[in-house]
């Protein structure tokens, strides 16, 4: 377990010190904030799986939110916009 969290910490600090030197030279603070938004679920996640905390699963999150969105395109599609062939 030490092991991995040493090994999480040494990718996740490659990654940072990768990345965020550069959006920053190039002021790219939107790209900045979005790669801050994916990562920090990232690394919230990988560390509370590498110490055994149970999480729920991410696919249900995505599921509901994207369930109406789903809905609504199947509907779509399913009636006839297209005229006859």
């Amino acid at each position: 377990m030490v092991t991995t969290f040493i090994l999480l910490s040494v990718i996740y600090a490659a990654i940072i010190f990768g990345e965020v030197p550069r959006m920053v030279s190039q002021q790219r603070w939107r790209e900045l904030l979005v790669f801050s938004i994916l990562l920090l679920p990232a690394i919230t996640y990988s560390y509370a799986m590498t110490l055994d905390i149970i999480l729920p699963n991410p696919t249900v999150f995505i599921s509901k939110i994207f369930a109406p969105v789903y809905e609504q395109l199947a509907r779509f599609l399913s009636t006839s916009h297209f005229g006859s062939f």
